[in-house]
Formats: structure tokens, C-alpha cells, sequence
């Protein structure tokens, strides 16, 4: 990943100051760590006993978080199969343009 985004996958490493926090064992450059994970994004967190819906959705937005890079390689990959598509219709055409859309904002400086 070349874009400057830290190579994946990214993981949730629990709560730490009521936050999740998303990391990688990988740092600037695709280098791997040797000593740790480099801290990635931080999402609130709730208490499950006192908030729990709270606590859902702020969990289901770290796991969105952490699942970015696998989703970006998923949709470069689905983009290339459409594309190779001979029967292309308005349904794949559509579903192109959308993967092609998400990737654009995700890869966009």
C-alpha cells in the first residue's frame, strides 16, 4: 500500500481510556514491528453495563475501522472481476461504479 495508509490487517486491541483502539504490526513503509503495533484510529467506547447500545455501535465503528484495509483489497479485486466481465449489464455497471467510487475515496489525497 503505497497511498501512505499503514499496511493492514488492522485489529482492535481492546479499550484503553474508554476508546478502541485499531493497530497493525506494520509502521511507515510497510516495515514490521518487532516491538509492538503502530496505533492506527481510536474509536469511543461504552460501558456495556451502563450504555449498551452505546457500546454496540461504538464497537461495530471500530470494527468498520479495522476491517478497512481487507475491504479496499475486496473491492480492487471485485473491480477487476467485473471489469473482465463479457456480459456486463446494468446491475454489474452499477456495481461498478459504486466499488469504483468507495476505492476513489478511499485512495484520494
Amino acid at each position: 500500500m503505497s497511498e501512505g495508509f499503514t499496511k493492514g490487517p488492522w485489529v482492535i486491541k481492546g479499550t484503553l481510556f474508554g476508546e478502541w483502539n485499531i493497530s497493525s504490526e506494520y509502521s511507515v513503509g510497510g516495515v514490521k514491528l518487532s516491538n509492538g503495533r503502530q496505533h492506527i484510529a481510536s474509536s469511543p467506547s461504552a460501558s456495556s453495563k451502563l450504555n449498551p447500545d452505546y457500546f454496540a455501535m461504538f464497537h461495530a465503528n471500530a470494527r468498520l475501522i479495522a476491517a478497512a484495509p481487507d475491504l479496499l483489497e475486496a473491492l480492487e479485486s471485485a473491480q477487476m472481476a467485473i471489469m473482465g466481465y463479457t456480459h456486463q449489464n446494468a446491475i454489474t455497471l452499477a456495481a461498478l461504479e459504486k466499488a469504483r467510487a468507495a476505492i476513489a475515496k478511499a485512495r484520494t489525497k
